[in-house]
């Protein structure tokens, strides 16, 4: 079971998902972008999802 601070972050990166797919392709949305417009940093990112380009 996911804690408030842990579903409160992932609800910032889906926003900041939906807001930057409005202004670029998938393709051009990197780690250091979402996490940049979600106010996280970038290793918080990787605490809550894998990095699947590096398996």
């Amino acid at each position: 079971m996911e804690n408030k601070s842990t579903k409160r972050t992932k609800n910032q990166l889906k926003i900041s998902l939906i807001d930057l797919l409005n202004e670029y392709p998938i393709s051009k949305i990197t780690i250091s972008k979402l996490a940049s417009n979600a106010n996280i940093n970038r290793g918080t990112f990787y605490l809550h999802y894998k990095d699947y380009m590096n398996y």
